[in-house]
């Protein structure tokens, strides 16, 4: 099966209990290459806020603008495009990044909120977006522009990165405010899915060290029991889930991006028909992989472990359908 060009389609994840229909998941999917014009209509060019998904192109934003001078080692580079846990290597990253450049954790916007694992403290540098606001902080102070409110709309390594992500997402950006407090964008789906193929085909210098980044040190990206460390540590796929049941990934293999979007933002959903996909795609076996298995929620079940219900993917759109 060819997967080429731009194919795209909407989904359901089913979930039952008691032989009946418990919750449906509405789901619009993308799949793209990197020079598609993406002219679809519907469902396929809905917009959604980028929130974490945006994080490559935000960090390749910040490299291009002279970020790669000051910072150079994998793990770093990874460690600011992504979602982490706050284990014990991510904090002590983002501590170091910040000392070696004149900074401490103070000077961090991001706040704090409940650790992902419950040996996590509970600090900023803990924060999943810390590494975020690490580059963010580190460029400012080698660009001359100060650190004070560098997540301000106004500031100018947020101006940088509007910049950036206009050229990226030519056709939908429109601004909001992330959880963390730095500003995030609303874009089209069908665009997302474009830019992750950028991503998988090194399309920037900034893109290329984010590709390289997410590569080889997977670690940084995520962490203990998360899917994207295991699924690019173990295949070829540059995972990087979202908030909120958006999901995307590059495929370098095959020089495609994929984007997914939960209307109910339930992340299980997001994942399960993201996985799916991949299966389709021939880069994955969901029954051959245990690690998968355990990581996502594939049945219903009891506190003690017993099946209680299904969760199943239902295609509205035929899979072989090229758009």
């Amino acid at each position: 099966m060819a997967w080429t060009l731009v194919r795209a389609g909407n989904a359901s994840v089913i979930v039952r209990r008691c032989g009946s229909v418990e919750m449906v998941h509405e789901v619009s999917w993308v799949v793209s290459d990197a020079t598609s014009d993406l002219d679809l209509r519907g469902e396929r060019d809905r917009t959604t806020a980028l929130r974490s998904c945006g994080k490559p192109f935000q960090i390749a934003a910040l490299l291009d603008g002279g970020l790669a001078e000051v910072v150079h080692d994998s793990d770093a580079l990874a460690l600011m495009g992504s979602s982490h846990n706050g284990e014990d290597w991510h904090v002590e990253k983002v501590l170091s990044l910040l000392s070696d450049n004149g900074l401490s954790e103070t000077d961090l916007l991001c706040g704090t909120h409940e650790p992902y694992r419950s040996w996590v403290a509970r600090r900023p540098a803990s924060n999943n977006c810390s590494g975020k606001h690490a580059a963010m902080l580190i460029l400012s102070g080698h660009r001359g522009w100060g650190t004070n409110n560098y997540v301000d709309p106004s500031h100018p390594v947020q101006q940088l990165i509007k910049r950036s992500l206009q050229s990226q997402f030519p056709a939908t950006l429109i601004p909001g405010i992330d959880g963390c407090g730095a500003p995030t964008y609303a874009v089209q789906l069908n665009e997302l899915a474009r830019s992750y193929a950028q991503l998988a085909n090194k399309a920037s210098m900034g893109l290329g060290l984010m590709h390289d980044a997410y590569r080889t040190s997977p670690s940084f990206l995520g962490g203990t029991d998360r899917i994207e460390t295991h699924l690019n540590k173990s295949y070829d796929v540059l995972a990087k889930p979202g908030s909120d049941g958006l999901w995307a990934a590059a495929l370098p293999g095959k020089g495609l991006g994929l984007a997914v979007k939960v209307d109910s933002g339930n992340e299980n959903a997001a994942s399960l028909v993201a996985l799916t996909l991949l299966e389709h795609m021939n880069i994955l076996s969901i029954d051959s992989d245990p690690e998968i298995k355990r990581l996502l929620e594939w049945d219903l079940t009891t506190c003690n472990g017993k099946p209680a219900g299904t969760i199943d993917v239902t295609w509205t759109d035929d899979l072989l359908h090229t758009v």
